[in-house]
Protein backbone atom coordinates (compact mmCIF):
# COMPACT_ATOMS: atom_id res chain seq x y z
CA UNK A 1 0.00 0.00 0.00
CA UNK A 2 1.56 3.59 -1.23
CA UNK A 3 2.22 6.25 1.67
CA UNK A 4 -0.67 8.81 0.64
CA UNK A 5 0.41 12.56 0.78
CA UNK A 6 -2.84 14.71 0.42
CA UNK A 7 -1.40 18.27 -0.91
CA UNK A 8 -3.95 21.23 -0.13
CA UNK A 9 -4.43 24.69 0.29
CA UNK A 10 -7.11 27.21 -1.13
CA UNK A 11 -7.98 28.28 -4.29
CA UNK A 12 -5.05 29.87 -6.24
CA UNK A 13 -3.11 29.15 -3.45
CA UNK A 14 0.23 27.43 -5.73
CA UNK A 15 -1.22 23.75 -5.31
CA UNK A 16 -0.88 22.88 -9.49
CA UNK A 17 2.50 24.82 -8.91
CA UNK A 18 3.33 22.91 -6.36
CA UNK A 19 1.95 19.00 -7.39
CA UNK A 20 3.79 19.79 -11.16
CA UNK A 21 7.19 20.16 -9.36
CA UNK A 22 6.51 16.87 -7.55
CA UNK A 23 4.99 15.27 -10.65
CA UNK A 24 7.93 16.49 -12.77
CA UNK A 25 10.15 14.55 -9.93
CA UNK A 26 8.71 11.19 -10.45
CA UNK A 27 6.04 11.45 -7.91
CA UNK A 28 2.51 10.14 -8.69
CA UNK A 29 0.13 12.63 -8.59
CA UNK A 30 -4.31 12.60 -8.33
CA UNK A 31 -5.54 15.43 -8.70
CA UNK A 32 -9.05 16.11 -7.04
CA UNK A 33 -10.48 18.84 -9.67
CA UNK A 34 -8.93 16.80 -12.62
CA UNK A 35 -11.25 14.11 -11.42
CA UNK A 36 -13.92 16.57 -10.89
CA UNK A 37 -13.42 17.42 -14.31
CA UNK A 38 -13.88 13.96 -15.47
CA UNK A 39 -16.94 12.90 -13.43
CA UNK A 40 -18.83 16.07 -15.31
CA UNK A 41 -17.51 15.61 -19.26
CA UNK A 42 -19.67 15.92 -21.49
CA UNK A 43 -22.56 12.84 -22.38
CA UNK A 44 -21.71 11.78 -18.47
CA UNK A 45 -23.90 10.53 -16.11
CA UNK A 46 -22.91 13.13 -14.03
CA UNK A 47 -23.55 15.71 -15.83
CA UNK A 48 -26.83 14.12 -17.04
CA UNK A 49 -27.66 14.81 -13.35
CA UNK A 50 -26.72 17.99 -12.77
CA UNK A 51 -28.98 19.13 -15.75
CA UNK A 52 -31.71 17.54 -14.28
CA UNK A 53 -31.10 19.36 -11.48
CA UNK A 54 -29.84 22.62 -12.58
CA UNK A 55 -31.03 23.23 -16.16
CA UNK A 56 -29.64 23.23 -19.58
CA UNK A 57 -28.29 26.98 -18.81
CA UNK A 58 -25.27 25.19 -17.59
CA UNK A 59 -23.95 23.76 -21.05
CA UNK A 60 -22.40 25.24 -23.21
CA UNK A 61 -22.91 25.28 -27.13
CA UNK A 62 -21.36 21.77 -27.41
CA UNK A 63 -23.31 20.27 -24.92
CA UNK A 64 -20.06 20.22 -22.46
CA UNK A 65 -20.68 21.66 -18.73
CA UNK A 66 -20.14 25.97 -18.63
CA UNK A 67 -18.31 25.74 -15.15
CA UNK A 68 -19.04 29.69 -14.97
CA UNK A 69 -22.82 29.35 -15.30
CA UNK A 70 -22.73 26.81 -12.81
CA UNK A 71 -20.21 28.41 -10.43
CA UNK A 72 -22.79 31.65 -10.34
CA UNK A 73 -25.81 29.48 -10.11
CA UNK A 74 -24.89 27.86 -7.32
CA UNK A 75 -22.58 30.38 -5.24
CA UNK A 76 -25.26 32.55 -4.87
CA UNK A 77 -27.62 29.92 -3.14
CA UNK A 78 -26.55 27.61 -0.45
CA UNK A 79 -29.66 25.11 -1.18
CA UNK A 80 -28.02 25.03 -4.51
CA UNK A 81 -24.67 24.26 -3.36
CA UNK A 82 -25.43 21.68 -1.32
CA UNK A 83 -27.58 19.49 -3.87
CA UNK A 84 -24.20 20.22 -6.33
CA UNK A 85 -21.91 18.47 -3.60
CA UNK A 86 -24.79 15.57 -3.00
CA UNK A 87 -24.49 14.86 -6.88
CA UNK A 88 -20.79 15.40 -7.76
CA UNK A 89 -19.02 14.23 -3.99
CA UNK A 90 -19.47 10.92 -3.72
CA UNK A 91 -18.41 10.02 -7.56
CA UNK A 92 -15.78 12.17 -7.32
CA UNK A 93 -14.80 10.05 -4.28
CA UNK A 94 -15.28 7.21 -5.89
CA UNK A 95 -13.18 8.08 -8.86
CA UNK A 96 -10.19 8.83 -6.42
CA UNK A 97 -10.28 5.65 -4.31
CA UNK A 98 -10.51 3.88 -7.81
CA UNK A 99 -7.17 5.81 -8.82
CA UNK A 100 -5.44 5.32 -5.39
CA UNK A 101 -6.28 1.45 -5.57
CA UNK A 102 -4.11 1.19 -9.32
CA UNK A 103 -1.44 2.97 -7.85
CA UNK A 104 1.44 0.77 -8.02
CA UNK A 105 4.27 3.43 -6.11
CA UNK A 106 5.57 3.39 -3.01
CA UNK A 107 4.33 7.24 -2.20
CA UNK A 108 1.39 8.90 -4.11
CA UNK A 109 0.38 12.63 -3.33
CA UNK A 110 -3.22 13.21 -3.32
CA UNK A 111 -4.10 17.09 -4.71
CA UNK A 112 -7.33 17.87 -2.60
CA UNK A 113 -8.35 21.25 -2.09
CA UNK A 114 -11.53 20.63 0.16
CA UNK A 115 -9.69 18.42 2.57
CA UNK A 116 -11.31 17.66 5.88
CA UNK A 117 -10.91 15.83 9.10
CA UNK A 118 -13.52 13.29 7.44
CA UNK A 119 -11.47 12.52 3.84
CA UNK A 120 -8.24 12.10 6.03
CA UNK A 121 -10.26 8.79 7.07
CA UNK A 122 -11.93 8.09 3.71
CA UNK A 123 -8.70 8.12 1.51
CA UNK A 124 -6.77 6.85 4.65
CA UNK A 125 -4.05 9.77 3.94
CA UNK A 126 -0.36 9.33 6.09
CA UNK A 127 0.51 13.50 5.90
CA UNK A 128 -1.22 16.49 4.79
CA UNK A 129 1.29 19.01 3.22
CA UNK A 130 -0.60 22.78 3.09
CA UNK A 131 0.25 25.58 0.22
CA UNK A 132 -0.50 28.65 1.77
CA UNK A 133 -0.53 32.35 0.39
CA UNK A 134 -1.73 35.57 2.05
CA UNK A 135 -5.94 36.17 1.23
CA UNK A 136 -5.37 39.30 -0.84
CA UNK A 137 -2.78 37.60 -3.03
CA UNK A 138 -5.02 34.70 -3.25
CA UNK A 139 -8.22 36.83 -4.19
CA UNK A 140 -6.25 38.83 -6.96
CA UNK A 141 -5.05 35.41 -8.42
CA UNK A 142 -8.38 33.86 -8.64
CA UNK A 143 -9.94 36.97 -9.76
CA UNK A 144 -7.11 36.91 -12.75
CA UNK A 145 -7.15 33.50 -13.42
CA UNK A 146 -11.27 33.03 -13.35
CA UNK A 147 -12.05 36.02 -14.88
CA UNK A 148 -14.28 37.46 -12.49
CA UNK A 149 -15.10 40.25 -9.94
CA UNK A 150 -13.74 40.47 -6.27
CA UNK A 151 -17.24 39.54 -4.98
CA UNK A 152 -17.47 36.62 -6.45
CA UNK A 153 -13.79 35.68 -5.78
CA UNK A 154 -14.58 36.56 -2.14
CA UNK A 155 -17.71 33.92 -2.48
CA UNK A 156 -15.89 31.49 -3.53
CA UNK A 157 -13.27 31.69 -0.92
CA UNK A 158 -15.56 32.33 1.52
CA UNK A 159 -17.19 28.83 0.60
CA UNK A 160 -14.13 27.01 1.20
CA UNK A 161 -12.60 25.44 4.57
CA UNK A 162 -11.50 28.25 6.55
CA UNK A 163 -7.40 29.07 6.21
CA UNK A 164 -6.58 28.44 9.93
CA UNK A 165 -9.07 24.87 9.68
CA UNK A 166 -6.61 24.06 6.70
CA UNK A 167 -3.85 24.42 8.85
CA UNK A 168 -4.52 22.73 11.92
CA UNK A 169 -4.95 19.28 9.59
Amino acid sequence: MSVIVALTGGIASGKTLASSCMAKAGIAIIDADVVARSVVAKGSETLLTLVKKFGRQILTADGSLDRATLKKNVFNDPVKLNLLNQITHPRIQSEIKTQLAHIKSDFVVLVIPLLNIHMLKIYEINRVLVVDVDSDVQRQRVMVRDQIDMKMANKVMASQIDRKERLIL
